[in-house]
């Protein structure tokens, strides 16, 4: 989806948390089965991923304002004939099995996501996809891995805050908020 935003960059990450909660929200009204969200981006059905969400956008120099941001949401709806390849299984997961749904479930998916979405972007300075959003989470509590560029280091993840940075603790007593990037966490 290309988005038009009229916010500021520092609003940025509250596209992906709104799309991930968007997405969430229409998988299980679709599926039946609960879907959590690992921070930032992705969907998990049954301590699999489900779904993966990307976002990217262009900024106006002179304003420092988004020009517009695309929203890309990746679901696998069917699980693959022949199941998923052996390096997946563990860690991968459909909503449905092959056969197990039919007709228009792509189509619902969709109009679920993109209402679910819209809701939220019409009003997203109010934050209204937050709290669903942190009540799917389920890392808050947990002890992850935080990868960097350069290194990986252990971390708890502590909170989500307002602006959808996740606050961690390390182990040396610091702490810090994280906008984006990958962590890892042993399900």
């Amino acid at each position: 989806m290309l988005l038009r935003p009229a916010c500021s960059v520092a609003d940025s990450p509250l596209f992906t948390a709104a799309a991930a909660s968007a997405a969430a929200r229409a998988i299980e009204k679709i599926s039946g089965r609960e879907a959590r969200v690992k921070w930032v981006n992705d969907v998990f059905l049954d301590d699999k991923k489900v779904c993966g969400i990307l976002t990217e956008g262009a900024v106006a120099i002179e304003n420092t304002r988004l020009d517009y941001m695309i929203v890309g949401i990746g679901i696998n709806v069917f699980e693959p004939n022949g199941r998923y390849p052996p390096e997946l299984r563990e860690t991968a997961t459909s909503m449905f099995k092959s056969g197990e749904a039919g007709g228009d479930v792509r189509s619902r998916l969709a109009a679920e996501i993109l209402n679910n979405l819209f809701d939220y972007y019409r009003n997203i300075g109010q934050r209204t996809f937050f709290e669903d959003y942190k009540k799917r989470s389920f890392i808050i509590g947990k002890d992850i891995t935080v990868i960097g560029a350069r290194e990986s280091r252990p971390a708890h993840a502590v909170d989500i805050d307002a602006d959808c940075r996740l606050l961690v603790l390390y182990d040396d007593g610091t702490t810090d908020l994280l906008t984006g990037g990958e962590i890892s966490i042993r399900l």
